[in-house]
């Protein structure tokens, strides 16, 4: 059974390739990527949930959705991701929010501080 975690609001769970339209529409809105280095296409949408699949595979974590508890609304996705930093591997923490939930959660986007997507879900939670 594929592990899920329910706030009052929100349900995070692993992706699956049923997200593809709903993770394709937000990386396909320019303002909300103008901190990546292009919109992603459908095909990099695509290749963005088996990386994650992959992930979870591999290292037991990566991103999982964020979607709505009342209204299964696609909300964007958070979680860990391995990196490499001065050469010392490490995990970080990272998440991107769906331009269409307007001000429900942080507006905030891009480049941050640590905790920017953790202060994104206790505005949902609370």
């Amino acid at each position: 059974m594929t592990p899920t975690l329910e706030t009052p609001r929100l349900r995070l769970r692993e992706y699956t390739y049923e997200d593809l339209d709903d993770l394709a529409a937000m990386f396909a809105d320019a303002e909300l990527m103008r901190y990546y280095s292009h919109p992603k296409s459908p095909e990099e949408s695509l290749a963005w949930i088996e990386w994650n699949l992959g992930l979870y595979e591999q290292h037991g974590f990566g991103l999982w959705v964020m979607e709505s508890l009342g209204t299964s609304e696609f909300v964007g996705d958070c979680g860990l991701t391995p990196q490499t930093v001065d050469g010392i591997p490490t995990s970080r923490w990272a998440g991107t929010q769906n331009a269409s939930i307007g001000t429900r959660g942080s507006q905030q986007r891009g480049p941050g501080p640590a905790g920017t997507m953790r202060s994104t879900i206790s505005d949902f939670s609370d």
